[in-house]
């Protein structure tokens, strides 16, 4: 029993990073669906994008880990706080959990609610009904919660670990993010 403990807590959160991946493919598999009955379009091209949007999704939460990864290394050499690499993996990978429970649930409703429904027109898809009345919009909420949950996590796992001040946790994970939110705005404002 102790083996399966020890096993489990060494790599629950690269599991939890896999099924993230699965579960945004299945997602997007979904929405292609979605698009080709709204489109009634299919060639090679749109198959094209179509697989694409599909590797795009599978990478996302792998993207997103490396890139919490690296910037929180780099931020916690700014600060002159060493931590092991395996630690900050874990630390990492165990606050996608907020935003597994989101996806998961999203993706039940979408596998649940979508099986029989044929769809014309976008309207059609933004009037449908989900678990508990939700609609696209209310998931779109959801799933923000669930991003919000990482640094949130992730906050108070380097404030644990490290034993440094709560506002020193928070610019570390807070800036690399804040830094590419800005130049995004700055790129799109003022350079196109």
């Amino acid at each position: 029993m102790y083996r399966l403990i020890n096993f489990v807590e060494r790599f629950m959160h690269y599991f939890i990073i896999i099924a993230l991946s699965l579960m945004f493919l299945a997602i997007s598999y979904q929405a292609n669906d979605i698009q080709k009955q709204l489109s009634q379009q299919s060639n090679y091209l749109f198959d094209f994008f179509y697989t694409a949007n599909n590797f795009v999704a599978f990478s996302i939460p792998i993207f997103a880990f490396v890139f919490f990864f690296i910037t929180t290394k780099i931020m916690l050499m700014i600060f002159d706080i060493n931590m092991e690499n395996g630690l900050l993996s874990k630390i990492i990978g165990n606050s996608f959990i907020g935003l597994f429970f989101s996806i998961s649930f999203y993706a039940m409703n979408i596998y649940l609610y979508f099986d029989n429904i044929f769809v014309k027109t976008i309207k059609d898809v933004e009037r449908i009904k989900f678990l508990f009345g939700l609609t696209f919009k209310s998931f779109e909420q959801i799933n923000i919660f669930g991003w919000l949950c990482i640094y949130i996590l992730m906050t108070y796992q380097i404030f644990k670990y490290t034993k440094i001040n709560i506002l020193k946790s928070i610019i570390i994970i807070a800036t690399p993010s804040l830094t590419v939110y800005l130049i995004k705005h700055v790129f799109l404002n003022f350079l196109l």
